[in-house]
């Protein structure tokens, strides 16, 4: 019996091995309007998505990112730090797909679906892939901000865009930049970016919105794409498409930031000045110094006084012998 119990136990361990982790990674975003400059703001503050799953047979060492995010009204905000050594740009020998990039996939309404928060909005609100390529291509000198959307819920495991487009030309939707991490593209490269929300998604605090998030990278600087790294690893993830039950992410809207107070600055308190008073001498004063003069002068002339006395009368009252 505690053979079979040995054995059948053994079994189910195998087999629990053999399953894909399908961890949800949490992110509670604070509602803050940050500023794009690729400087992380203390807003973001310290709650962030890692970007480390090896999607597919790609290289395991492929590049990684940590992604923060903030939220208000209208908008969603990200913050990622790509740790990238090996950068290749898009240009002509390496097509633009192929080339480094972080990739934002947001669901904007199939929040029910994957996590049972409430049913899908009416009406067609799409879910959006934005692709931020980490430099300039060099055929056309241009930025590249490719992705699209689409307006299906991808409820069959994913599939191709339904609107492929240029984001560059959607000024009003999205602002970014770009900028090499720690000052050098060698460490990896910086993406912040402010997504604003389709008109009739609704941000409020406690409103959950699946997000997926890609790392490519161009390992070695071949036409090809070497490393690929994403949220989080799920057996249904169908041509990197988000789709309900496949996105890695949960993003929650938060409270609002509510910066720090300033530190008081200490005031050291001023010892009261102490009375400075003036001791002056007593025989530096007029008075004292006469009478001392007086008495110093008398007793010189007493002293020679007596000497002349005593000289005299020696003198005088002698007696002959």
């Amino acid at each position: 019996m505690k053979k079979l119990l040995v054995i059948s136990l053994c079994i189910i361990l195998a087999a629990a091995m053999t399953v894909p982790a399908m961890a949800i990674q949490n992110n509670t975003a604070n509602k803050a309007a940050t500023v794009i400059d690729g400087v992380k703001d203390d807003a973001y503050g310290d709650d962030h998505f890692t970007v480390e799953a090896v999607r597919d047979d790609t290289d395991p060492d492929g590049a990684t990112a940590k992604v923060w995010t903030a939220w208000d009204d209208g908008h969603l905000y990200f913050y990622a730090e790509v740790y990238d050594t090996t950068p290749h740009f898009p240009g002509v020998d390496i097509a633009q797909n192929n080339s480094d990039s972080m990739t934002f996939f947001i669901d904007w309404n199939a929040g029910g679906v994957i996590f049972g928060d409430g049913p899908i909005d009416e009406g067609d609100t799409p879910w959006w892939e934005i692709r931020v390529y980490s430099g300039v291509n060099g055929e056309d000198g241009e930025w590249p901000v490719h992705g699209g959307w689409s307006l299906g819920d991808g409820s069959e495991g994913g599939g191709a865009m339904d609107v492929s487009i240029d984001w560059t030309e959607y000024p009003e939707i999205i602002e970014w930049i770009v900028v090499p991490l720690n000052g050098d593209y060698n460490n990896g490269y910086i993406v912040e970016i402010k997504i604003k929300a389709p008109d009739n998604v609704k941000l409020e605090q406690g409103k959950v919105i699946p997000v997926e998030l890609h790392v490519t990278d161009n390992i070695h600087g071949e036409d090809i794409r070497d490393g690929r790294k994403y949220l989080a690893y799920h057996d249904n993830f169908a041509n990197a498409y988000i789709s309900p039950g496949n996105a890695g992410g949960r993003l929650t809207l938060g409270a609002e930031y509510a910066a720090p107070a300033p530190e008081a600055e200490e005031v050291a308190e001023e010892a009261p000045a102490e009375e400075i008073k003036t001791v002056v001498p007593s025989a530096t004063k007029t008075g004292d110094g006469t009478m001392i003069f007086v008495i110093l002068a008398a007793g010189i002339v007493i002293f020679f006084a007596t000497r002349a006395l005593n000289g005299s009368g020696a003198q005088r009252f002698r007696r002959e012998p």
